[in-house]
């Protein structure tokens, strides 16, 4: 009887230790699906336009380098570039709509019509420039922005688009700016042509043979005119891969744990029982 007993108590330690192993370890893996996002969406358009520009314009540019130069270092095809870009836009877009509120449009375009309200509205100088800045921001956006679906569409398909379409769309960035008393200068839209380096774009070359470039570092991995990145990303895959590799770890370190706590437990218990069974 006190044989079966302990056998008994030691299924009972090993069914613990797993079960305990098993919910730490789904813990550890599924870790930052689990805990809730905290949403503190802007409460005013001046703290609106500036999110949208600092905190999602800026992550989303500079994410979008990281992965099309991964992307080339790994000579991946121009259609592997295309969905898997597209993808990066997508999730990055809705995130911004999620965090950012429903109260205004994420749509640089449309964040420029309201910076240049509020240039209209301001009442000082001071006022006016601020506003101004946040107007070029909402311009330097949308050109990025075009620029990421021209990447994208150039990628899956080189005949999808024509230089035209480029000179119309830096014409009308060029005016937007005017319309508004701001300029830059060359090196800002080289500076803020996603995915190339400087050396490249010095001077900053027409729309035809800005899509030379792209075509060379997309189509021939011309590595050499690839722009360099600012941060280091894991791809989805790797993301995967260490929840996965980190949820076996704490599995492991639990069912330790939980075999060396419950076992005491139940051995000193065990060792009451037979003294008094004896």
């Amino acid at each position: 009887m006190a044989e079966r007993a302990l056998k008994l108590s030691e299924v009972c330690v090993l069914l613990g230790s797993l079960v305990t192993a098993v919910l730490f370890g789904f813990i550890a893996y599924k870790g930052p699906e689990l805990i809730p996002d905290y949403v503190d969406h802007p409460t005013d358009e001046a703290q609106f336009l500036d999110r949208a520009y600092n905190e999602f314009d800026m992550d989303i540019n500079t994410k979008f380098i990281f992965f099309f130069s991964h992307l080339v270092k790994k000579e991946k095809s121009g259609t592997n570039i295309a969905e898997y870009l597209t993808s990066l836009v997508d999730k990055h877009n809705e995130q911004a709509r999620k965090i950012l509120g429903d109260a205004w449009s994420y749509d640089p375009q449309e964040r420029y019509e309201m910076a240049k309200r509020r240039i209209e509205n301001a009442k000082t100088d001071e006022e006016k420039m601020e506003e101004k800045l946040r107007a070029l921001q909402a311009v330097l956006s949308e050109r990025t922005f075009h620029l990421h679906n021209f990447i994208i569409k150039y990628a899956n398909d080189p005949d999808s688009i024509s230089a035209s379409e480029l000179d119309e769309a830096q014409a009308k960035f060029e005016k937007k700016l005017k319309d508004v008393d701001m300029n830059v200068e060359e090196k800002i839209w080289s500076a803020t042509t996603p995915g190339l380096a400087l050396e490249c774009l010095s001077p900053h070359p027409k729309a035809e043979d800005l899509m030379n470039i792209y075509y060379k570092v997309i189509h021939l991995k011309l590595k050499k005119c690839m722009g360099t990145t600012v941060m280091t990303y894991l791809t989805e895959e790797q993301q995967h891969d260490r929840q996965m590799l980190l949820g076996v770890f704490a599995g492991i370190v639990s069912f330790i744990v939980a075999l060396l706590v419950i076992g005491s437990v139940v051995g000193s218990k065990d060792e009451s029982y037979l003294k008094k069974s004896q």
